[in-house]
């Protein structure tokens, strides 16, 4: 027992220090990597060939050093039981297209096709978005790595029973079978030629079997040496009662003032740099005392936190905020060098990044979490992709923040998650079609007032036509954008007045 009891402590200081030094690591690159991208993107003047070429040498070095703290983390998080995940159904389809894309111009510049095979009918599955587009970059990275020149790698999607299993296969160096038992262990790396000259820390594919594994799933390899390797993982299939519940999405073009909350000062001022040029005033404070005042005193659109100010005393300044009248509706994104989404959820937080901070990404939340205040939210129900993603495109063009929902239970939890200023609702649809969406609506005191738009390209229900009753209105399929335009504007302008 004493054995076992010092063996606990050992691994819980190892984790312990190896979180330590990957959170102070991770304040200095913020601005490393942070400074060296806007000087990439001409934001300091102009740079000669040779000053890019070094340049582009220190970040692509900067983001390995990110990619390997990364990996130290998460390590660190799985063995201490802090992995925050988000499931919901995902489609395996949108999830490969999206790592595919992510690997295009490696693919391309190093002459390895990538083949994707889904099969047609492929359910849904139950996972972390995120965490499943980690694992899949892994793999498929993985394979153009240890691939020759001009070998093809496949990704390819099935049933599997009750599981979902996908499978990256390449043409290339092959694993020897004394290897393979070994190969998901951490710190774990083939020992030859090929791989000492790639380079790596061993420690992805057991991050990969972690997630996996956590999610429900299994990992695995087939492999001959010279001949090519075939990873795959599964995942179980989504049941009925998971549904996604979608997110806002602003108008863009917006504005208005963000207070920016951190005490190191050289972050503050990228994140400052990073909003002003996309049209934002900002403000800073580098106390909690100060952020709190500046925060009464102005009223900003949105607040950024790093939560660790004053050596963690951010979550008070976060709750504080929260429970204060005045500034408990202003959103608040918390940026961080520690894992601490699920607290700073909890505590009231729209959105949480980590430092280093992605400059797109952050502009992305900001945009919508601003858009999501200031401009009328429409949420669009439709299962069909195309038709949704170009109203919810028309919609956002002339400055409404809108709500993608694929069917009536996605319509639901969107509903319930944020309330939106009108509905924008497709009859026929999978799971729960609109006639039952709009009979609950309707039926819900707290809904009951929510102006509803039907759209339909098919003939009404006779049986169920009492239900459009209901309704604010009935548009037509195909739409016109711009009556759909007018029509909207109407009805959002009807329940302000009311």
């Amino acid at each position: 027992m004493e054995h076992t009891d010092a063996e606990q402590q050992l691994g819980q200081m190892k984790n312990e220090f190896v979180s330590t030094v990957s959170h102070e690591l991770r304040t200095p690159l913020t601005s490393i990597k942070g400074y060296v991208d806007l000087i990439l993107d001409g934001e300091a003047g102009p740079i000669n060939d040779t000053q890019r070429e070094f340049l582009g040498i220190v970040k692509e070095n900067s983001d390995r050093l990110v990619d390997l703290i990364n990996e130290l983390l998460d390590i660190s998080r799985i063995e201490s039981g802090r992995v925050h995940f988000k499931v919901q159904p995902l489609d395996m389809a949108e999830r490969i297209a999206g790592a595919v894309d992510t690997f295009g111009a490696v693919a391309s510049s190093s002459n390895h096709p990538i083949t994707v095979h889904i099969e047609p009918t492929l359910p849904r599955v139950a996972g972390d978005p995120d965490r499943i587009g980690q694992v899949l970059i892994n793999f498929i990275g993985n394979a153009i790595k240890y691939s020759p020149d001009g070998g093809e790698v496949s990704v390819s999607a099935a049933t599997d029973g009750d599981m979902v299993r996908v499978s990256v296969s390449d043409h290339g160096v092959g694993i020897a079978a004394e290897d393979i038992p070994r190969l998901f262990s951490k710190f774990y790396r083939v020992d030859n030629k090929l791989t000492r000259s790639i380079g790596g820390t061993g420690l992805g594919l057991s991050i990969v079997r972690s997630i996996i594994t956590l999610l429900g799933g299994e990992v695995g390899v087939e492999s001959t040496p010279g001949e090519g390797s075939t990873f795959w993982f599964t995942l179980p299939q989504a049941t009925a009662e998971l549904v996604r519940t979608p997110q806002v999405k602003g108008p863009g073009n917006t504005g208005g003032t963000v207070l920016v909350v951190d005490e190191n000062t050289e972050a503050a001022a990228l994140i400052e740099h990073y909003l002003s040029k996309s049209g934002y005033t900002t403000i800073t404070a580098s106390t909690t005392r100060e952020a709190f005042e500046l925060a009464v005193a102005e009223m900003p659109v949105a607040i950024t936190l790093d939560v660790m100010i004053e050596d963690g005393h951010g979550f008070e300044l976060l709750h504080k905020l929260k429970n204060t009248p005045m500034t408990r509706n202003i959103p608040v994104v918390v940026l961080s060098i520690a894992c601490e989404e699920g607290r700073s959820q909890r505590l009231g937080a729209m959105s949480y990044l980590e430092k280093p901070i992605d400059r797109t990404r952050l502009l992305s939340v900001i945009d919508d979490l601003v858009g999501q205040v200031s401009s009328p939210v429409i949420l669009v129900v439709d299962d069909n992709r195309n038709v949704n993603d170009l109203i919810c495109g028309a919609l956002r063009s002339q400055g409404y923040a809108v709500i993608s929902a694929y069917d009536g239970c996605e319509a639901m939890a969107a509903v319930a998650a944020e309330h939106p200023d009108l509905v924008l609702l497709d009859l026929r649809m999978p799971r729960m079609d609109g006639y039952e969406v709009l009979s609950r609506l309707k039926g819900d005191p707290a809904t009951s007032d929510l102006p509803v738009v039907v759209m339909s390209a098919y003939s009404i229900d006779p049986e169920r036509a009492d239900a459009l009753e209901l309704a604010a209105g009935c548009i037509e399929k195909p739409v016109d954008e711009a009556s759909l335009l007018e029509r909207i504007k109407a009805a959002v302008d009807h329940a302000k007045s009311r």
